[in-house]
């Protein structure tokens, strides 16, 4: 197994986000020089003198928030795709795409459509579109790229569901579980990073079955992981019971709405498929301990 520490500097589009940020840091503390992209007066990321010893991270894009169909084109499709137009006119030889597990099951048919087919949130699809338009245009350019497709990721410094999660139970608020529920995969930030790391200096031929699908085993189901985090806030986890039935009569609503219930929707996650030869660092219970200890600090 070949890897070899980067010659060059390697660019990151997005380093001002959560992922970002941890993977600035982790670089650093691994002797390794980083630049964070900066956007120009259009929002667009510019390669400033980029070379071919360079690699390029592009962890940028909308993520957390609800966002229309539009902000999803242009921060999560053509931000990356934009870079990766750039990176190969100055001969960077690999792009590395974070992408998310919610691409999964999105068929390059309704990929390659303009705008989300219904019952297809925008986010996923977003996602999907840009690992297809990326991988057409990395090989027709001769840029190694590698698709990463990662779990909810918990972080000290959690956000979205993970933190109203987390907020609701500081409240003493009941949870709605349904009678069966699949498990909920996720990923802890460290191990993330250190896959970014990986794939940063690993030989070639580590990369070649890409995309990779990232999250921390064994996955819990959501009843599961609100035990473990009740346990570690010490509090007495509060269950709302829902009915069986009502899981199928979810199913029906439209996008948007089941994709702010996904909690309760959650669907079997597909088999990992991690870059061969890695080893994540740390298990899920040293993840979701440093998200809890973080949650504590920040409130």
């Amino acid at each position: 197994m070949k890897l070899q520490k980067p010659s060059g500097r390697i660019l990151i589009a997005g380093a001002g986000g959560g992922i970002g940020t941890a993977l600035c840091q982790h670089l650093r503390t691994c002797g390794m020089e980083t630049v964070a992209l900066r956007r120009d007066r259009n929002d667009r990321y510019a390669l400033q003198e980029a070379t071919a010893k360079n690699s390029l991270v592009c962890c940028a894009g909308i993520a957390h928030r609800k966002a229309s169909i539009e902000a999803y084109q242009r921060s999560n499709i053509a931000t990356p795709l934009c870079l990766a137009r750039q990176a190969s006119r100055v001969g960077v030889k690999r792009l590395i795409f974070l992408s998310s597990i919610k691409a999964v099951g999105i068929s390059a048919e309704q990929a390659g459509l303009e705008t989300p087919p219904r019952r297809i949130d925008p986010y996923s699809w977003s996602k999907r579109r840009a690992e297809l338009l990326l991988e057409q245009h990395c090989r027709a350019n001769g840029l190694e790229l590698v698709v990463l497709r990662p779990a909810l990721v918990c972080s000290p410094q959690v956000r979205g569901n993970l933190r109203l999660l987390l907020q609701g139970l500081t409240w003493g608020l009941p949870l709605p579980l349904l009678p069966r529920q699949a498990p909920k995969p996720l990923i802890g930030i460290d191990n993330l990073v250190s896959a970014i790391h990986y794939c940063l200096i690993c030989d070639s031929r580590l990369i070649q079955e890409s995309p990779f699908i990232l999250y921390d085993e064994p996955p819990l189901s959501l009843a599961q992981l609100y035990e473990e985090l009740s346990r570690q806030l010490r509090r007495r986890p509060q269950v709302l019971p829902l009915p069986d039935g009502l899981a199928t009569w979810l199913t029906h609503l439209p996008a948007g709405l089941i994709q702010g219930l996904s909690p309760l929707l959650q669907q079997p996650p597909p088999p990992r498929i991690a870059p061969p030869g890695w080893q994540p660092p740390l298990g899920l219970a040293q993840g979701l301990e440093r998200m809890v200890e973080g949650f504590r600090q920040t409130g």
